[in-house]
């Protein structure tokens, strides 16, 4: 299943609002474990933690972004991250519940 989402809700609070693009795929991996993974394809040169895991669905709000992260459920290329304006690149892979964001730039 492949869909695009554009989405400028991220970053209302401020002048400069981008755009980004979000393509949603749902893999199958090895064995009986079944994943959703989503890769976010950024226009800017990156996009923060809590926003990213906004964008791909995987929260609610901004809130609930600001509750797993803090609460180390949320680990960014392997390692627990507690940031939640950490800024995410091109190859930056999170992982939240099971599920994985890649991030393309």
């Amino acid at each position: 299943m492949l869909a695009k989402v554009y989405s400028d809700e991220y970053n209302k609070t401020t002048a400069k609002r981008r755009k980004i693009c979000i393509k949603i795929q749902r893999n199958a991996y090895p064995g009986e474990d079944t994943r959703r993974m989503e890769t976010i394809i950024l226009r800017g040169e990156y996009i923060k933690l809590g926003q990213a895991l906004k964008a791909a669905g995987m929260v609610e709000s901004g809130v609930e972004a600001k509750e797993v992260i803090q609460e180390g459920l949320v680990m960014v290329n392997g390692e627990t991250d507690t940031r939640r304006g950490r800024k995410l690149y091109g190859g930056d892979i999170v992982l939240f519940d099971g599920e994985e964001i890649r991030i393309e730039g």
